[in-house]
């Protein structure tokens, strides 16, 4: 399985996603802020940018997430980054962790920084989001019980246009058909997943 280059980078000792969240609506809404987070906010980005000088691709990509979610909707608000600057970063990190701390109540602990792989994708939906081949599938003991798209027509929405794409749902729908090369694919992912569960002791 390929696996692109990543960072995890866990919030230093006294700053939590709460207490960033706090000094964001802060800073930019009542116009307060706390030295203290401030001072560890900025490490931390500093620590983030590092990540990202590494990480970043030939075209100045680099993909941004949190250790629950990527909030991948909001695409180019949130976990995608094009030779971002420390702006760029701080905004995106900031819509991010409101996010899926605030609106999602997730328990965020971290940020990772990913190598960008550009997928082979359609067309782009929501905030920029690539739309690619992708399935759920659901594996007991080694066998496929069930798999279906990820993209369902009626999930797709496009808010960053105000037209949709010519051709899209015919794009989707070649998108969403499952051949029997793949069928044979997700079998052999299928037994090596069960056998991975099994081996943690997580299998039945």
């Amino acid at each position: 399985v390929f696996l692109p280059q990543t960072r995890l980078l866990r919030f230093p000792e006294g700053l939590t996603c709460w207490k960033i969240l706090n000094f964001i609506y802060g800073e930019f809404i009542y116009g307060e802020n706390d030295e203290e987070i401030r001072f560890l906010l900025e490490n931390f980005l500093d620590k983030i940018m590092k990540a990202v000088e590494e990480l970043i691709n030939e075209k100045g990509e680099v993909f941004l997430r949190t250790d629950q979610s990527s909030d991948k909707w909001d695409f180019d608000k949130s976990c995608y980054l094009i030779k971002p600057d420390r702006n760029t970063l701080r905004r995106n990190l900031f819509n991010l962790i409101d996010t899926v701390a605030g609106c999602f109540e997730l328990p965020v602990e971290g940020v990772v920084v990913r190598k960008y792989v550009e997928p082979f994708y359609k067309f782009r939906a929501f905030w920029g989001l690539p739309i690619a081949k992708e399935r759920r599938i659901f594996v007991k003991n080694g066998r496929i019980e069930g798999y279906f798209p990820y993209w369902v027509e009626d999930s797709i929405r496009f808010w960053n246009r105000e037209e949709e794409p010519e051709g899209w749902r015919k794009q989707l729908a070649e998108i969403n058909t499952v051949d029997n090369e793949e069928k044979e694919l997700l079998q052999k992912v299928a037994v090596k997943a069960g056998s991975l569960f099994e081996k943690a002791g997580l299998g039945d």
